[in-house]
């Protein structure tokens, strides 16, 4: 019953997190797009799509999670912590700085570079549905690293990143999706630099992880 309650109390902070990080990472993209007086980097469309699909299935899917290695060795802790604890604010600032900073980076460069704003948004709306299905992995555990042999176990979440990845798929190759989202078809190696960017941004992630939880 004891590991059970400090389960459940896991997993709520599991999706508080999930859903707070991504959404604080979008206003840092955002604020520092205005402030260096870039265009929007994502359109409401784009935004509700992020939030509500990709998002969506992996924080419904982290609630089933049964990660109770160590549990049971934790002190117990106070009845009067909150669900945002001196260690998740800590986590959390250093996501909403790594994932927001290179988001910002990535459409600075790539609006430069290629001078097509609708093809920038388009790799931006990627990276950062990307970025949130990585990122749920990695919040299967407050201790333990997303590089280990048994990140698939949960075969709810595995599903539910399986199917947004479908979903992101369809948003920007599907053209009834790309009038509704203004996106257009992306190719391989634009495909590689953003999984490029979003391993790394996963390793500090993991890094300060560790070093705060530790």
């Amino acid at each position: 019953a004891i590991e059970q309650g400090r389960l459940v109390f896991q997993n709520v902070r599991k999706v508080f997190t999930y859903l707070v990080a991504d959404d604080f990472s979008e206003l840092f993209l955002f604020f520092m797009s205005v402030g260096f007086g870039l265009p929007l980097p994502l359109l409401p469309a784009q935004i509700l799509w992020i939030n509500l699909i990709e998002d969506g299935f992996p924080d419904i899917a982290l609630t089933t999670e049964q990660e109770t290695k160590g549990l049971m060795e934790e002190k117990p802790r106070n009845p009067a912590e909150p669900i945002l604890n001196r260690s998740l604010k800590k986590w959390m600032a250093a996501i909403f700085f790594i994932t927001g900073f290179a988001a910002f980076l990535a459409f600075f460069f790539i609006l430069k570079a290629t001078g097509d704003l609708q093809k920038t948004r388009t790799m931006i709306f990627a990276l950062m549905s990307i970025d949130s299905l990585i990122f749920a992995f990695s919040l299967r555990s407050f201790k333990r690293s997303i590089f280990r042999k048994d990140i698939f176990s949960n075969r709810y979440l595995t599903g539910a990143v399986f199917f947004s990845i479908i979903l992101l798929l369809l948003a920007v190759y599907w053209p009834v999706t790309q009038k509704l989202l203004s996106t257009q078809s992306l190719n391989i190696l634009e495909w590689a630099l953003i999984f490029s960017i979003s391993l790394t941004e996963i390793l500090l992630i993991e890094f300060f992880k560790k070093k705060i939880f530790r």
